[in-house]
């Protein structure tokens, strides 16, 4: 046996090309459940998209918050649509500002898009259950 150890192969350095989407336990997808449930029933009940609901909802469907970010920018007038296109693409590495983007946004929206996004935002939750 020889004293001299032998190099490690080492494995190809993986790159992140898209968000990075941590593995979760049973107790945390237990956890997201209950959430995802608990938000639902709210929804139903009260129009809540104030900056804290948008948190909680992007911690729940990230990254799959494209349907959300399709609605706004349809809604959008045509001159605010390349600048908030922007902002929400920049997100897609920083999840903790998509809220604040959202919340930023909706102002600037067609006030029909309150009653689409609670249309869209429950069936979004049910596919995460």
């Amino acid at each position: 046996m020889s004293l001299i150890a032998r190099p490690r192969r080492r494995r190809p350095a993986e790159y992140v090309s898209g968000p990075m989407v941590p593995e979760l336990d049973r107790n945390e997808r237990g956890i997201r459940r209950r959430c995802a449930v608990y938000l639902r029933r709210i929804l139903a009940d009260y129009t809540l998209l104030d900056r804290e609901t948008l948190e909680l909802l992007g911690s729940l469907l990230w990254p799959d918050v494209e349907p959300i970010n399709r609605l706004i920018l349809d809604h959008l007038p045509e001159e605010a649509q390349d600048h908030v296109a922007s902002e929400l693409a920049d997100c897609r590495y920083c999840p903790d500002r998509w809220p604040h983007e959202v919340v930023d946004a909706l102002p600037r929206c067609d006030p029909c898009i309150e009653r689409e996004l609670l249309r869209l935002i429950p069936m979004m939750l049910e596919r995460k259950e």
